[in-house]
């Protein structure tokens, strides 16, 4: 009862503060415009005083004769000049005469053939990063021939006649928090209550929506007027709300809250290691990486203590009495997360020799697992025969999987679904046998010359074959990481050469410039160039097949009479908008073209789209691809045409 009285005074509370509030908004508004309006425009009586102060003498209006003119000289070669003084009078004229340059004449200078320009990017950006169900403008706007009705209709609804904020709104709902805080002192729960009772008959905007969103967020990223209030204060000189006002932060024993609190915004894909990726996002703008779950123990301090056997030496863990162990929070909290890898670091440790360490590990862990939480296993189940599980290396894999258990069917699994291996985000056991690997197997030993290849093209690098880049975190066989490695059984020691699959993330690309063609634009071998040589990436709008805009881009290309799409597993980079040099390739038809592209390249479980070489190109020689029968039998175009389109 006592809390339902107090929620209607803080209502009524509120309200008749809101209205206050306003009037005194609206009241100094209206006196800070009428002098910012006598400042700049000064009143009509001093306008015309101030007009006659520098009026000059009706005389002055009369041009004075033009000075003499030398003979042979023409008034369309000369400038006169006269000067006025202090008091309106004229002085003596002044002759300039003027230099006529006649151009050189220089033959007709060709116009440079049109072409679409389009954002420059480095790398690919998923098309749901910006609003795909709003049209933000209308393309083409003087060409009656665009078909304006039937792109709007692939969207459902248009950015200009969506509802805009009102900044002085924001100021007086600002004000009034503020008020109510500081003034009334209403906590942040509080305030929540009375605002959705506020916002049934007026427009009170909640205080956040996320700690990224709401009325104070947008408040903080803009500068606020200095408004002075009724009382005569201004702004900037009342106190402040407490930085971060009502905004949720995990405590400090919360582990999970903590890792977890980036995770939406952060994309932890090796390629990116950025906030707000621009490829790995979904239309909810939710990193495509799970969130870190609590991970089940397997054995407690107790049964980890009886299965180590007898003490190591004077100084074993055995022997420690844990309760004597200051407490570590570092090492507490990485047990919490992982609590099973205890038993791998205490062996690690003792194979070191290493006993402090050891001992610290196994204390942490029996402060950390109590017995209740350790899942038991104690029934036994029948050993299934391990079948060799099939997985296709060309399925687009989007979301990570994130589940208990393998990664079967039963359990809804991603990546058992497209028949794709399990990437380094997925949150699957570390030894799922649908993990990749990397090729530490096919590449850690010499071939039969005793040199090592490393994963060069043609090599038996398992990466190779399944069409993937080495991965720095997995492939440490082949000097992916760069460290110049030593490999003292292949004739002795000597620096190792870097992993050779690496193109795409080293950027080691081919150098092209781009220049007139037979046929409009296209790119020109800047060296010479060999067969296999990567050339470049594809770089685009990533668009999935389902995605509400596929539509609208299809009408675009159809009226522009150009397609920059290419398919790349479920989705379809498109290249229109956004790209990269790469985008003026023509095609080669009817010869035989000297690049292509490699289908789908992997990289850090991303597909991306590789261009290299397939033959000898010369200094200056053109690039070329092979469209494909599809692109040109879409446009319903004869050949002749097909060699016109340019870019």
């Amino acid at each position: 009862m006592e809390d339902l009285q107090k929620s209607d005074r803080d209502f009524k509370t509120a309200k008749l503060l809101y209205a206050n509030v306003q009037a005194e908004y609206l009241s100094w508004k209206a006196k800070d415009i009428a002098e910012t309006w006598s400042r700049v425009f000064p009143e009509s009586t001093t306008n015309i005083v101030a007009l006659e102060r520098f009026r000059l003498p009706a005389n002055t209006y009369d041009p004075a004769p033009n000075p003499p003119i030398k003979p042979g000289e023409s008034e369309d070669k000369c400038l006169f000049s006269w000067t006025y003084d202090e008091d309106g009078n004229i002085g003596p004229g002044e002759r300039i005469p003027l230099v006529v340059v006649k151009p050189t004449e220089f033959a007709t200078f060709p116009p440079h053939p049109p072409y679409q320009f389009v954002t420059p990017a480095s790398r690919n950006m998923n098309a749901r990063m910006i609003d795909i169900k709003t049209a933000p403008f209308i393309p083409f706007p003087a060409d009656p021939e665009f078909p304006r009705e039937q792109y709007l209709s692939s969207f459902e609804d248009v950015q200009w006649r969506s509802d805009q904020r009102d900044a002085d709104e924001e100021v007086i709902q600002y004000e009034t928090v503020r008020r109510l805080h500081v003034e009334h002192g209403l906590s942040a729960e509080d305030l929540n209550i009375v605002i959705q009772n506020l916002a049934a008959t007026t427009f009170f905007r909640e205080l956040r929506l996320s700690n990224a969103s709401g009325l104070l967020w947008d408040v903080s990223q803009r500068d606020l007027p200095d408004v002075i209030w009724g009382d005569g204060v201004p702004s900037s000189r009342k106190t402040p709300l407490p930085p971060h006002f009502a905004q949720a932060f995990p405590t400090p024993n919360d582990v999970f809250a903590h890792v977890n609190k980036g995770r939406t915004t952060f994309c932890f894909n090796l390629s990116c290691l950025h906030h707000y990726c621009h490829v790995h996002v979904s239309p909810e703008w939710d990193m495509h990486t799970p969130a870190v779950s609590p991970k089940d123990p397997h054995l407690t301090s107790e049964q980890f203590f009886e299965q180590s056997g007898d003490p190591c030496g004077e100084d074993c863990f055995l022997l420690i009495n844990p309760d004597d162990m200051e407490d570590d929070a570092d090492d507490i909290c990485f047990l919490v997360i992982w609590p099973s890898s205890a038993s791998s670091d205490a062996d690690r440790y003792s194979s070191i020799g290493d006993s402090s360490s050891m001992t610290e590990t196994f204390c942490h862990l029996k402060i950390t697992i109590p017995l209740v939480l350790v899942k038991r296993n104690a029934e036994k189940t029948r050993r299934r025969r391990k079948r060799r599980t099939r997985i296709s290396p060309f399925d687009l894999i989007v979301t990570p999987c994130d589940h208990p258990g393998p990664c079967t069917s039963r359990v809804n699994c991603e990546c058992f679904r497209a028949k794709s291996f399990c990437e380094q985000n997925c949150r699957c056991s570390p030894t799922c046998e649908r993990r990749w690997m990397g090729c530490n197997a096919t590449c850690s030993k010499p071939n039969w010359r005793g040199r090592y290849t490393h994963c060069q093209s043609g090599s038996k690098c398992a990466c190779r074959v399944m069409n993937r880049e080495c991965e720095v975190d997995l492939c440490t066989s082949c000097d992916a990481r760069d460290e110049h490695v030593h490999y003292p059984e292949a004739g002795g020691p000597g620096p190792a050469a870097p992993c050779q699959n690496m193109d795409l993330q080293r950027g080691e690309f081919k150098c092209f410039e781009i220049r007139r063609s037979q046929y409009g634009l296209g790119a020109f071998a800047s060296e010479n160039i060999r067969a296999g040589d990567v050339i470049g990436e594809y770089i685009g709008e990533l668009v999935g097949e389902h995605d509400a805009n596929i539509n609208a881009a299809e009408i675009l290309h159809k009226h522009a009479k150009l397609n920059y799409e290419y398919g790349i597993g479920f989705s379809i980079c498109d290249a229109q908008w956004l790209g990269n040099p790469t985008r003026f390739l023509n095609d080669a038809m009817p010869g035989v073209p000297n690049c292509q592209t490699d289908g789908e390249h992997t990289v850090n479980g991303e597909k991306r789209l590789l261009i290299y070489a397939t033959k000898n190109i010369k200094k200056g020689g053109e690039l070329t691809l092979a469209y494909g029968e599809a692109y040109w039998e879409a446009h319903n175009a004869p050949v002749t045409w097909k060699k016109t389109t340019g870019h």
